[in-house]
């Protein structure tokens, strides 16, 4: 059974989910960051995550 979407910001949603991914995004849209400096901005996400 297809999902309906009522939005584009839904299948945005439904395509990034997860819990850190948007958080990452945010931060990396003004360019690429180390994966030290991403874990300095956002301290409780593991090193797995990142």
């Amino acid at each position: 059974m297809k999902k309906k979407f009522s939005c584009g910001f839904e299948v945005t949603k439904e395509v990034i989910g997860g819990k850190w991914k948007g958080l990452v995004l945010y931060f990396l849209m003004n360019g690429p960051k180390r994966t030290s400096e991403l874990n300095r901005i956002i301290p409780n996400i593991t090193q797995k995550m990142l």
